[in-house]
Protein backbone atom coordinates (compact mmCIF):
# COMPACT_ATOMS: atom_id res chain seq x y z
CA UNK A 1 0.00 0.00 0.00
CA UNK A 2 1.49 3.39 -0.93
CA UNK A 3 2.33 5.70 1.95
CA UNK A 4 -0.03 8.50 0.86
CA UNK A 5 -2.94 6.05 0.64
CA UNK A 6 -2.07 4.64 4.07
CA UNK A 7 -1.88 8.19 5.46
CA UNK A 8 -5.39 9.00 4.17
CA UNK A 9 -6.78 5.74 5.53
CA UNK A 10 -5.32 6.37 8.98
CA UNK A 11 -6.53 9.98 9.00
CA UNK A 12 -10.06 8.83 8.12
CA UNK A 13 -9.96 6.20 10.85
CA UNK A 14 -8.78 8.79 13.39
CA UNK A 15 -11.57 11.18 12.38
CA UNK A 16 -14.16 8.42 12.85
CA UNK A 17 -12.66 7.51 16.20
CA UNK A 18 -12.75 11.08 17.54
CA UNK A 19 -16.48 11.35 16.87
CA UNK A 20 -17.23 8.06 18.62
CA UNK A 21 -15.03 8.72 21.67
CA UNK A 22 -17.11 8.48 24.85
CA UNK A 23 -17.05 11.19 27.50
CA UNK A 24 -14.23 10.92 30.05
CA UNK A 25 -14.86 8.42 32.81
CA UNK A 26 -15.02 11.05 35.56
CA UNK A 27 -18.03 12.67 33.91
CA UNK A 28 -19.88 9.36 33.53
CA UNK A 29 -19.65 8.29 37.17
CA UNK A 30 -21.48 10.11 39.92
CA UNK A 31 -19.24 11.15 42.77
CA UNK A 32 -19.25 8.65 45.60
CA UNK A 33 -20.31 10.15 48.90
CA UNK A 34 -17.36 10.52 51.21
CA UNK A 35 -17.69 9.68 54.83
CA UNK A 36 -16.57 12.41 57.17
CA UNK A 37 -13.29 11.51 58.80
CA UNK A 38 -12.64 12.18 62.45
CA UNK A 39 -10.45 15.09 63.54
CA UNK A 40 -6.83 14.19 64.22
CA UNK A 41 -5.78 15.17 67.79
CA UNK A 42 -2.24 15.89 66.67
CA UNK A 43 -2.58 18.00 63.49
CA UNK A 44 -6.29 18.88 63.53
CA UNK A 45 -6.96 17.63 59.99
CA UNK A 46 -10.20 15.75 59.34
CA UNK A 47 -8.23 12.74 58.12
CA UNK A 48 -8.44 10.18 60.94
CA UNK A 49 -9.53 6.74 59.68
CA UNK A 50 -9.47 3.20 61.06
CA UNK A 51 -6.77 1.15 59.32
CA UNK A 52 -6.14 -2.42 60.46
CA UNK A 53 -8.02 -1.67 63.68
CA UNK A 54 -6.01 1.46 64.55
CA UNK A 55 -6.91 5.12 64.15
CA UNK A 56 -4.46 6.65 61.66
CA UNK A 57 -4.18 10.17 60.25
CA UNK A 58 -3.71 10.40 56.50
CA UNK A 59 -2.08 13.85 56.85
CA UNK A 60 0.51 13.60 59.64
CA UNK A 61 0.58 9.76 60.01
CA UNK A 62 -0.46 9.91 63.67
CA UNK A 63 -1.35 6.47 65.05
CA UNK A 64 -3.99 6.52 67.75
CA UNK A 65 -5.89 3.91 69.65
CA UNK A 66 -6.02 0.35 68.39
CA UNK A 67 -8.74 -2.15 69.06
Amino acid sequence: MPVDQLDRALAARAADHEEATPAPLAENIAAEPRTAAAKCPECGARALHKVDGCARCAECHYIGSCG
